[in-house]
């Protein structure tokens, strides 16, 4: 999403009546903070007018919410600065036309300082904020194209451009460049998240087709689960019946193993010799007895 902002916001700043203006404002903003007793006038102003006193801010180089900060600040201080400026700032001074192109300004950028602020910040989820970040962001530069606007230009031309990444808010289910307005990751975490399963920000005619979606993955994902637990099961029985004849084989060796160990003993080796001594004497005596009854 931050790449498709880049592209929607250089339609915003290198409009040439946007740097015009923000030319002057920077030279302003650096006169007030460098010129000697303009701080020291604004604050006495702030005191008598009983406002409070903002301190106004410049912009950094490739960070537009800096602009962004630059030209809130300095409007939160336009009547103080429109006090002095005949004064101390006589050299440059912004007419009223170019203040409300500044107000303008701050009215189109504030959504997409709000998603810029969001997912910096953010340590939960972010891709369920996708789709109503969209939405805030197109009714906006809806909005502010309307005729009655300063510049309907400016943010005509970056809804065009915003419209060729998000297409046109029918659906959330289209394709802008070949690529899908919202992954299937951000659909799913939109209706899943608590913050966001109201589906604000889905057109009502996607609604149902969301739900169906949700429950065409969560389908796919039990039968997955049984699928594995099914694996899991014949992997337990086929480690138990293993189990089981690899212990049966080391009984049947460890019994081969003691009766070689008792027929090779000292013990039994003497018990059969003893036995066959005997044997040998019971033998001899028969033949004798044999012998003498032939006789």
């Amino acid at each position: 999403i931050a790449y498709r902002l880049k592209h929607v916001l250089n339609s915003f700043f290198f409009n040439p009546s946007v740097e015009s203006l923000l030319n002057i404002v920077r030279k302003l903003v650096t006169c007030i903070k460098t010129c000697p007793g303009t701080s020291k006038a604004l604050l006495g102003i702030c005191v008598t007018l009983h406002c409070n006193r903002v301190e106004i801010l410049i912009d950094i180089s490739d960070c537009w919410w800096t602009t962004y900060s630059m030209l809130s600040s300095l409007y939160s201080m336009k009547i103080p600065i429109q006090s002095i400026s005949n004064v101390l700032l006589s050299d440059i001074i912004l007419s009223p036309d170019q203040w409300r192109l500044v107000e303008y300004c701050i009215q189109i950028l504030d959504p997409f300082v709000v998603v810029q602020k969001s997912f910096a910040k953010e340590k939960y989820v972010t891709s369920s904020l996708c789709i109503p970040f969209v939405h805030d962001m197109r009714t906006n530069l809806i909005e502010l194209s309307q005729a009655d606007k300063p510049l309907p230009g400016i943010p005509a031309s970056m809804l065009k451009v915003f419209n060729t990444f998000w297409s046109n808010g029918d659906s959330i289910f289209t394709y802008s460049e070949g690529k899908p307005s919202f992954s299937k990751e951000q659909i799913l975490a939109t209706s899943l998240d608590p913050r966001t399963f109201d589906l604000y920000g889905v057109p009502l005619k996607d609604r149902s087709k969301v739900w169906d979606y949700l429950t065409s993955e969560l389908s796919k994902f039990t039968q997955a689960g049984e699928e594995e637990r099914h694996a899991q099961q014949a992997m337990k029985e086929f480690s138990n019946d293993a189990t089981s004849s690899s212990y049966d084989h080391q009984v049947e060796e460890n019994i081969e193993s003691s009766l070689d160990k008792s027929l090779n003993s000292g013990t039994l080796k003497r018990r059969r010799s003893g036995f066959l001594d005997r044997s040998a004497e019971v033998g001899a005596k028969l033949v004798a007895e044999n012998s003498i009854g032939n006789i």
